[in-house]
C-alpha cells in the first residue's frame, strides 16, 4: 500500500507526516517524538475513540479508519496528571520493577473470610519475586482503602521483601473509547518519578486488559482471583517472571502468551 500524509496536532502546533497504512500507531508515536520530544510512552491521541479491548499502540493506521484531512490531536498523558503515590522505600540498584494490581490480583475483595481473601502463595511469591524484581502496588482503589489493605496484608513490614511505593485510583487516567469511559494506568507516571525504571524493565500485572491501553507490551494480564482454595495463578507467574528477568527489555517479549511459556516451569508449590 502507498503512504500517505497524516496530519497531527499538539499544542496547537501541527505536524505532517509520510506514513503507511500498514505501520502501526507506535510507529506513529515514534515520528511524532522525533518532532515534539514527547516520548512515546506519554503520547495520547485524545481524539481516536477505539474500542475498550484494543491496543492503542497495536492497531494499524488502516485500522484507525481515518476520514480525509482528519487531524489526530496529541496530548502528553502526564502533563496535567496530579496523581497520589506513596514512596517507602528506594529502587535498588539493577532490578527490574514488577507492578501489581490488588483487588481481584493479590486478595479478593468480596471474600468474607480474610485467610481466603489472601491470594494463595502470596507471601512465597513476593518473597521469590524481590530477587529481582522491585515490587510496586498500584490499586484503582482510594489512597485511605488501599493503605488499610497494604496494613491488614502486612505488606510493609515483612522482613523477606520490600513494597517500593503504592500508588491508587487517582494516578489512573480516564480514556474516552468508542463505548464507554475507562480508567488505564499510564506506567509513564511512575517512569516520571522513578528514573531507573522504563518500558525495558517495567511489567505490569492486572486482571484488566485495558489497564494496560497505552503499555500494552509491558502488561501481564492474569485471571482474578475470586475466593478460591485451589489457586495457583501466582505460582505461575513467579515461573514466569523468574523466566524473563535476565532479558534486556521487558516490552519485547510476547507477554500475551505468558502461560504458555511457563508450562514446562515447575516450582513445586503445586498444579491443578
Amino acid at each position: 500500500m502507498s503512504s500517505f500524509i497524516l496530519t497531527i496536532e499538539w499544542e496547537h502546533k501541527r505536524f505532517q507526516f509520510d506514513i503507511a497504512p500498514e505501520e502501526t500507531v507506535w510507529d506513529l508515536k515514534h515520528l511524532i517524538y522525533t518532532d515534539t520530544d514527547v516520548e512515546p510512552y506519554r503520547q495520547i491521541f485524545a481524539n481516536l475513540f477505539l474500542s475498550a479491548n484494543a491496543m492503542e499502540d497495536e492497531c494499524t493506521i488502516e485500522q484507525l479508519n481515518l476520514k480525509p484531512n482528519f487531524i489526530v490531536k496529541v496530548n502528553d498523558v502526564i502533563s496535567d496528571h496530579n496523581g497520589r503515590i506513596k514512596i517507602i522505600s528506594k529502587p535498588r540498584p539493577g532490578k527490574k520493577l514488577l507492578i501489581l494490581d490488588l483487588d481481584q490480583n493479590i486478595r479478593d475483595c468480596a471474600a468474607l473470610n480474610g485467610t481466603i481473601a489472601v491470594r494463595p502463595y502470596l507471601i512465597e511469591f513476593l518473597t521469590s519475586i524481590y530477587d529481582d524484581y522491585d515490587i510496586g502496588i498500584w490499586s484503582a482503589a482510594d489512597m485511605i482503602i488501599l493503605e488499610n489493605y497494604i496494613n491488614s496484608l502486612n505488606m510493609t513490614g515483612n522482613e523477606n521483601y520490600k513494597i517500593l511505593f503504592y500508588t491508587d485510583v487517582y494516578s489512573m487516567v480516564p480514556i474516552q473509547t468508542v463505548d464507554k469511559v475507562i480508567q488505564i494506568k499510564p506506567l509513564a507516571f511512575i517512569w516520571e518519578k522513578f528514573s531507573e525504571y522504563n518500558h525495558t524493565n517495567t511489567v505490569i500485572c492486572d486482571e484488566i486488559k485495558y489497564n494496560f491501553y497505552l503499555n500494552p507490551k509491558n502488561g501481564i494480564l492474569i485471571n482474578p482471583y475470586r475466593y478460591y482454595y485451589a489457586d495457583y495463578e501466582l505460582v505461575r507467574l513467579l515461573s514466569y517472571l523468574r523466566f524473563i528477568a535476565q532479558s534486556d527489555d521487558l516490552s519485547d517479549l510476547n507477554h500475551k502468551s505468558w502461560k504458555d511459556e511457563q508450562n514446562d516451569r515447575d516450582d513445586g508449590y503445586g498444579s491443578e
